[in-house]
This record gives C-alpha cells, structure tokens and sequence, in this order.
C-alpha cells in the first residue's frame, strides 16, 4: 500500500488476531507504533485480545524485539494515554491477564476501574473460574452490584467446567428463584451437570422446562439432552430427542451411539454408525471410541474389528490408545485374551494402566491368572501404588482357590502400605442428589437409603418449577 493509516493497520491487526495469529498481530502493531502511528481504542482492544489468546505473558515477547513483555507493554501504553478507563479496554484487559493467568495484575487493574460494568464483573468472574478459583468467582458472584443472564450461566457452567455438578444444579434452582430467566446456554450447562448426576427425574423436569419456556432446541443443546438421557439410563428418552433433530453433527451421532451403548444395544449402535456414514457425517476419533465400546459391551467382535480397520484404511484417522483400548476390552470380554494380549504386544504406541487395567479385568472374568499376574507386573511399572490392581489380582487368586497367592498379596499391600480407598455412590432422592461412602452411617439420609430405590417406582418424581 502507498499509504497506511490507522484503519488499515487496525484491520490487518484484527485479521491476525481473529485467525489465531495472535504472535503476528502483536508484532504488527508495535511496527505501527514505530511508524508513527498512533492507535485508537479499536486497536487497542485487538492487540490486547491477541496477548489474551497467547495465553502467557512471556510467550508475548517472542512476538516482537522488544524488551519485557507485549501485554505489559500494551497495558503500558494504556496507562499512558489514558485509555484504561475505556470499557471495552479495561474488559480486555482483564481477560488479557487472567487467560496468562496473572490474577494478581487483574484483581489490581478491576480495583482501579472507575467505571466498572457488568462486563467487567463477568470477565472477572470468567477469569478466575478458567484458573479453576471457585471460591474467589463465588465471593465476586455475591458481591455484584447487580447481575444480568451472562452472569449466572458464567458461574453455572464454570462449576459445570470444574466438576461441581451438584452446586450447578442448586445455583440453577437460586436463579429460578430470583426471577432470572433461564436461556439455551443455562440448560446446556445444567443438563450437562444432570447428566453427570445421573438424576433421571431431574432430566425429565429439565426436558419439560425446555419444551414449556420454549426454549431453543439447537443443534448443541438437543446433543446434550441425548447425553443426559443416556447418562440417566433413559435411552428411549435419548433416542426421541435425537431423531426429532432436524440436523446433526459427529457429536450428535456419537451421543446416540453413546446410548446405545449405555443400553448394551451394540447392534443398533452400529445401524447409527453405518447411518451416519450414509448421511455424509465424516466420523471423528471420539465417534469411533462411542462405536468400538458398544461392540465390546454388546459382544460384537467381528463388526468391532471391521469397524477398526477402517480408522486409518478408509477415514484417514490415526487410532489412539483410547481404540486400542476398546479393542482390548471387546477381546478380552469375549475371552480371546491371547488375541487381546497380541494386539497390546503390536501396538505402535506404549501401553498404559488403562489397557493393562482392561485386560486384567478381563483375565479376572476369565479366571487366568498366570495372564493377570503379567498385567499386574505391567501396571505395577509404572503405578506400584496402585491399590485397585493388587486387590483385583487378590479377587483372581480367590476365584481359583490359591489362597497362599491371596494371602502374599494382601501382605504386600500391607507392608507397602497400599490401601485401598472406600467406594462412594449417589442417588436421587426427592430432587435431591445425595452422595454414600461405602459404610457411612452418618449421612443424614442413610437410614432412607433401602427405600428410596422403592419409592422412585412407587411414585412419579415431580419437580415443581423454582
């Protein structure tokens, strides 16, 4: 170009930045500086997203030839021009530094916002729910002056991200209760946790909500209502939300399929792969592992192994030791352990606990101990502290009557001092999810506990809306 100005640097800038091309757009508009051009807030807010997406301070350097840091350097030039009371600026700036996890600079910048908006408390709380800060995102959440949607599906579906799927639900339920109306990205997050729950009447109540406030019904949300079915046990519920899918992707497919396999309905897992196939969807790895777990849990040996073939044959796909995995489990659960062994042997990738772990399960159903007493060797390589293989070796040893092996093992834990940690399970109860340890008698619902499987079949779980 004969002539560059702040337009066409600020656009050459934001295509870089919005192509991922995070390095270039930061090394561009320090060459502007350099020529004299001056940036307005527009620039700035792309350069600063570009430092955002390099996702480290450090990594912003290599960008340029600069000494100390780019994003740094920007809030520098913030600072000196007087633009960091900005909104959109100081927005960026905050999610600048929490992506390069500098929460420090970012709770220091947000005190010294004159103008603070609901943006910038939700780019706050976002911030320190993506470095995993609960409780720092919680106490933020509660000290907003005034909140708005965003903010609740932030904080949902940050707990959501960090495994807290009970507190979702009960956050769902405070929202409900504040008049705060749910949209499509709340019920992706909080069917998402109920799935996880495995709360069956809680799925339904959550399908109805939808169907009632008429909320839409795209492609991502209808892919997790036929996960949450799945996941409640409720495949004839999955399969009716995905064949009322007027489109769908890999991920949607792999759902199905997913449920199917959850039912033990490997056959029909592998009419909807073969469906797919049909419809043009171009199957990815995570649809294969869906496809090659309904074959093992359904005893399809010969369509799992074709289907195996294809990853790489036919689809272009580099298997995982994930496939391998489930070659191995569909092997050893059929008891063809000395192919299961073969296929571990010729792997070209390092077996892990994993495999090892799915073949001595199934040497245990199988009662081979000579075989498990190698996979044990194998896991115990890497993971010598592993209480559930040795206790699972101990299990094949009793099954065949060698008590002096039984005996050597436990000893061996013993003196080692491997132990092994108390099962824990969950149920619904009256909406409610409630969590047991294995001989815990001090859970306040334990003594309800022998009732409440009855009581689910005696009577319609109803949720009233919140």
């Amino acid at each position: 170009m004969s002539e560059r100005n702040l337009v066409s640097w600020t656009c050459l800038i934001s295509g870089y930045a919005r192509r991922e091309k995070a390095e270039e757009a930061v090394g561009l508009f320090f060459e502007m500086i350099k020529e004299g051009i001056m940036p307005n807030s527009v620039t700035m807010v792309c350069v600063i997203s570009a430092c955002a997406k390099l996702g480290d301070l450090g990594l912003a350097e290599r960008a340029c030839d600069y000494n100390g840091k780019a994003g740094l350097k920007c809030h520098a030039y913030v600072l000196r021009k007087g633009l960091e009371n900005w909104d959109s600026i100081g927005n960026v700036m905050i999610d600048m530094y929490m992506k390069c996890g500098s929460q420090e600079w970012t709770c220091r910048l947000f005190d010294q916002m004159s103008n603070k908006t609901v943006v910038s408390w939700n780019s706050l709380i976002a911030g320190f729910l993506r470095n995993g800060d609960v409780e720092a995102a919680g106490r933020t959440f509660n000290e907003m002056p005034e909140s708005d949607p965003v903010s609740w599906n932030t904080m949902i579906g940050g707990l959501v991200q960090q495994s807290m799927f009970e507190d979702a639900i009960h956050l769902f339920r405070v929202m409900q209760n504040e008049g705060i109306k749910a949209d499509r990205v709340t019920m992706v997050s909080v069917a998402s946790a109920c799935g996880y729950l495995g709360a069956n009447g809680l799925a339904k109540w959550i399908y109805n909500y939808i169907e009632k406030y008429e909320i839409h019904l795209d492609m991502q949300l209808s892919t997790v209502l036929v996960d949450m079915f799945a996941r409640c046990g409720d495949p004839e519920s999955a399969m009716t939300v995905f064949n009322k899918m007027k489109e769908r992707d890999a991920s949607a497919w792999t759902a199905a399929i997913g449920a199917m396999a959850m039912e033990g309905n490997g056959k029909r897992a592998v009419e909807l792969f073969y469906e797919m196939l049909r419809e043009g969807v171009g199957p990815d790895q995570v649809v294969f592992v869906a496809v090659l777990t309904a074959c093992s849990h359904g005893g399809l040996v010969r369509e799992g192994m074709e289907i195996f073939k294809t990853v790489k044959e036919i689809h272009g796909i580099s298997a995982q030791i994930v496939h391998y995995g489930c070659i191995i489990d569909m092997l050893g659960r059929a008891g063809l352990l000395r192919e299961a062994f073969d296929v571990i042997k010729n792997m070209p990738m390092k077996s892990n606990d994993a495999v090892w772990g799915a073949f001595l399960a199934a040497c245990k159903t199988h009662k081979n101990d000579e075989m498990a007493t190698y996979a044990v060797d194998m896991i115990s390589e890497s993971s010598p502290d592993k209480a559930g293989i040795h206790v699972l070796l101990s299990n094949i040893y009793a099954l065949g009557g060698k008590w002096t092996d039984v005996a050597k093992v436990r000893m061996s834990m013993k003196e080692r001092g491997i132990k092994k940690n108390p099962g824990s399970s969950s149920i619904e109860v009256n909406g409610n999810i409630h969590e047991f340890t294995s001989g815990d008698e001090f859970h306040p619902e334990h003594t309800h506990l022998p009732n409440a499987r009855r009581n689910e079949e005696l009577e319609k779980q109803v949720m009233s809306p919140i």
